[in-house]
C-alpha cells in the first residue's frame, strides 16, 4: 500500500487503529472471562453488588464481570476501553423465547452414543455468560466490533453432540440467532453444507417456500447419529443426506441444481476463512443463485482485524514479509502483494479498503 494521506485521513487512520486496539483489548477480556469464568457470576454476587451500587440486578452484571476478572472499575486503561468499545453491552435474555423455538419444542434428545460421537444435553446455570449473537461492525461506527454477551436468570437446558467428550455442535441462542438470516432467505430446493444437529434443515423446511433440503456431511458417525435419533422426528419433510466433503461436492455438476445454498462447515471465524473463500468463489461463478454463509459478519470482523494489522505495519514502515507456513502470515503476505499498488489518500479511501465488499474481494482473490 502507498500512503499519501491528507491531514483528515491521517487523523482517521489514527482513530481506526485506536478503535481496533481497544476493541482487541475488550475482546481479550471477554475471551478470558468466557474461557475461565463463564459460570462465576451468581445471584449472591449480583445481590451484593446491587446493594453496594444501588442499582438493578441487570445493571450489576457488568460490575460483577469486572469483579470476577479482578479489574478495578476506576482503572484508567479500562475507562479508555469503555469509552472506545461496546464492552459494557451485556443483556439478560428471555429463556421463554429461546425455549419456544420450534426445533427445541419438537425434537427430543435422548442420550445416545455412536462411536466417538455422543448426543446429550447440557445447561446454562442462572447468570452463566455466553455469546448469543455474532460480532458485528458498521462503517458508520468506524467498524467498531460489537460482541453480544448474554445470560439467563434461570437454569436452561440445550442439546449438544460431543466428539470424544468435547462439544462439537449444539443448539443454543447463538446458533439460533446466527442462522436466522439463512433460514429467512431459504427457498425452493435447498443445499445445506454441514449437518450439525439438523437445526437449519428443520427450520428451513417449516417454510412453505422450501420444497426440500439436501444435506452434505462427510462424517459417517454424525450421519448415523442423526438418522437414528433426530431425522425420524422430522416427520414427512423431504430430507436427503449425501456423504461427501462439502467443497468436493460443490465442484460436481449436481451442485448447480439448487435454489438456495447454506454454508455451515466451520465453527469459528478463525477456521471460517478458507471455507469463506470457497463460498465467495462459488458465489462469483454463480451470481444468479441465492446463498448465505454462517457467521459471515463475525468472519468479516476477523478478516478486517487482520487487514488492520497490515495497514498499521505498512503505514509505519514496519511490515516485513516472512515466508512462514503459518496461515496468518501467508494470508498477510497475499494481502500485501494484492494491495501493493493501492494508494490511500482520503478518509473515504481508508473506509473503503476496510469495507465488507472490499474485504470479500481481497479474500476471494488471495493466494495462500
Amino acid at each position: 500500500m502507498k500512503f499519501q494521506l491528507d491531514k483528515n485521513a491521517q487523523e482517521m487512520l489514527e482513530r481506526l487503529l485506536e478503535i481496533n486496539a481497544y476493541s482487541q483489548e475488550a475482546s481479550d477480556l471477554l475471551s478470558a472471562f468466557l474461557d475461565g469464568h463463564f459460570d462465576a457470576i451468581d445471584i449472591n454476587l449480583l445481590n451484593r453488588l446491587r446493594k453496594e451500587l444501588s442499582c438493578s440486578l441487570e445493571d450489576a452484571y457488568y460490575p460483577a464481570f469486572l469483579s470476577v476478572l479482578d479489574i478495578d472499575p476506576e482503572d484508567e486503561e479500562l475507562k479508555k476501553i469503555e469509552q472506545n468499545t461496546a464492552i459494557k453491552t451485556m443483556a439478560r435474555l428471555d429463556e421463554g423465547e429461546f425455549l419456544a423455538n420450534p426445533y427445541l419444542k419438537a425434537i427430543r434428545f435422548p442420550d445416545r452414543k455412536e462411536g466417538k460421537w455422543k448426543m446429550t444435553k447440557n445447561y446454562y446455570l442462572p447468570y452463566e455468560a455466553f455469546l448469543y449473537n455474532q460480532t458485528k461492525a458498521r462503517r458508520e461506527d468506524l467498524y467498531l466490533p460489537v460482541d453480544f454477551l448474554g445470560y439467563f436468570d434461570k437454569k436452561v437446558d440445550y442439546p449438544l453432540v460431543e466428539e470424544n467428550n468435547h462439544v462439537w455442535m449444539s443448539v443454543t441462542p447463538y446458533e439460533a440467532r446466527t442462522m436466522e438470516e439463512g433460514i429467512r432467505m431459504a427457498h425452493g430446493k435447498v443445499l445445506a453444507l454441514g449437518l450439525g444437529l439438523g437445526y437449519f434443515p428443520y427450520m428451513a423446511l417449516r417454510k412453505e417456500e422450501v420444497s426440500e433440503v439436501v444435506i452434505v456431511e462427510k462424517d459417517p458417525g454424525v450421519i448415523s447419529l442423526f438418522k437414528k435419533n433426530i431425522l425420524p422426528q422430522f416427520g414427512k419433510k423431504k430430507v436427503t443426506i449425501v456423504k461427501d466433503d462439502a467443497f468436493s461436492f460443490m465442484k460436481k455438476k449436481e451442485a448447480k441444481d439448487f435454489d438456495f445454498y447454506f454454508f455451515d462447515t466451520h465453527s469459528t471465524p478463525e477456521d471460517a476463512l478458507i471455507p469463506y473463500r470457497e463460498y465467495l468463489l462459488f458465489k462469483k461463478e454463480n451470481p444468479q443463485k441465492d446463498m448465505a454463509f454462517w457467521i459471515e459478519n463475525s468472519t468479516l470482523v476477523y478478516l478486517r482485524r487482520l487487514l488492520m494489522v497490515l495497514l498499521q505495519e505498512e503505514s509505519e514502515g514496519l511490515y516485513k514479509e516472512t515466508f512462514s507456513r503459518d496461515f496468518t502470515d501467508r494470508l498477510l503476505s497475499s494481502f500485501h502483494h494484492q494491495l501493493a499498488e493501492t494508494t490511500l489518500k482520503t478518509t473515504e479511501d481508508l473506509l473503503d479498503i476496510l469495507d465488507d465488499e472490499n474485504l470479500r474481494q481481497i479474500l476471494r482473490e488471495s493466494k495462500f
